[in-house]
């Protein structure tokens, strides 16, 4: 939920508010919990066929207070260009995300007026640092550099499997579990033992965790595991698989590949500890959360 802007009309309508101010010459509505998740790109695709683009800027990644992640971006156009050509009506857009689980929250910003573009787009970025879904600590989807080139499928909600381009020839592949909360109390640092979800596969295992190796990430800290497995081709893999944790989190996650050509020095391995060193921790609940993130999210 947003906050009501001061002397502005709040009408909740269409599953949603819609504000504006006293003197008209803008509007700015408000959605919670739009389906399904997009990209931000994705979403500008989708929009008002009415409306034609004329710029984007570019995309700001935000942190609510809550600790959500969040995006805005503005959009000029117009509007209603008649059919035989002319001029439509000039509108400028400050469009706010607020991004959850397996959906969003919206904040759109119109200005009719160029005397409002200034005030709308600040408003649109302060309703959506102040945005409440007051979803709590849970699982959340992790922030990560992918592998370039590499096709991401989800099996599971907010699980994420990388491929490389040669696949299924090469069955090399990259799991990421969503973040999951550390457990309460418990200083130890991040094991095999904390995970309380299995892995989004039928492979089976063959064999105990063979080799334990304490690693470190960023402010994240934890051990790789070399296990053996037979996968869903009764193929003989090896899964390599690190548990990460911070103070609030676990990160787990973990790298399928042949085992009789795994080795300590080819490719998969390579692209594995990239993307483990390209780990964002979460953020916490703040009042100051109003700095930019460095990395790409599956929304961005």
């Amino acid at each position: 939920m947003i906050q009501r802007i001061p002397n502005w009309s709040w009408d909740p309508r269409a599953g949603g508010i819609t504000m504006t101010p006293p003197g008209g010459g803008a509007v700015i509505q408000y959605r919670e919990r739009v389906r399904p998740l997009q990209t931000v790109a994705s979403i500008l695709r989708d929009r008002d066929r009415r409306f034609q683009v004329t710029s984007i800027g570019p995309i700001e990644r935000h942190v609510t207070g809550e600790g959500e992640y969040a995006a805005v971006v503005d959009v000029a156009g117009v509007l209603d260009v008649p059919t035989g050509g002319g001029r439509g009506r000039p509108l400028a857009r400050s469009l706010g995300f607020i991004f959850g689980d397996d959906w969003y929250s919206e904040v759109v910003g119109i200005a009719l007026q160029p005397d409002m573009v200034g005030p709308v787009g600040q408003w649109v970025r302060k309703l959506v640092a102040q945005s409440k879904l007051m979803l709590g600590i849970r699982r959340r989807r992790c922030v990560y550099t992918p592998p370039e080139g590499w096709s991401g499928y989800s099996r599971l909600p907010l699980f994420m499997t990388w491929f490389p381009p040669d696949y299924p020839r090469d069955p090399t592949s990259i799991t990421v579990y969503p973040a999951l909360p550390a457990p309460v109390g418990v200083t130890a640092p991040a094991s095999f033992e904390m995970l309380t979800i299995g892995a989004p596969s039928a492979a089976e295992l063959l064999g105990e965790i063979v080799d334990t190796t304490p690693v470190q990430f960023g402010a994240a800290t934890g051990s790789m595991y070399e296990l053996a497995i037979r996968d869903e081709r009764n193929r003989m893999m090896v899964r390599t698989m690190a548990v990460l944790r911070d103070d609030r989190y676990v990160y787990a996650s973990y790298l399928d590949r042949f085992a009789a050509t795994a080795g300590p020095s080819d490719e998969g391995l390579a692209r594995y500890r990239a993307l483990l060193a390209s780990f964002e921790p979460l953020p916490a609940a703040s009042a100051s959360n109003t700095s930019s993130l460095a990395l790409s999210a599956d929304w961005f």
